[in-house]
């Protein structure tokens, strides 16, 4: 139901962990690099919306991808493919 429902609610119900990962922890500038954030447990994670993120400034968000699946058993996982390019050294 809309009433009451907490304003970052996306509407995903179940128990969820989240892994993140970064490709290169070194990254040079102008060199891409890719974020991975992957949602994963029981319950539909296909539903799960990209949260909102706030990146350092210098640091260019260039492409985001998605890929889900739900399995028979009730599991599921929802991963975010984020592509970056820092600008500047720091």
């Amino acid at each position: 139901p809309e009433e009451g429902r907490p304003a970052n609610f996306s509407g995903a119900v179940g128990r969820f962990q989240l892994e993140s990962k970064i490709e290169n922890s070194s990254p040079k500038t102008n060199q891409p690099v890719n974020i991975t954030l992957r949602f994963q447990g029981h319950g539909n994670g296909k539903i799960i919306e990209m949260p909102k993120l706030k990146f350092p400034q210098g640091l260019e968000v260039y492409d985001t991808k998605t890929e889900s699946k739900f399995f028979k058993d009730g599991r599921s996982y929802k991963q975010f493919d984020i592509l970056v390019i820092p600008r500047q050294a720091g």
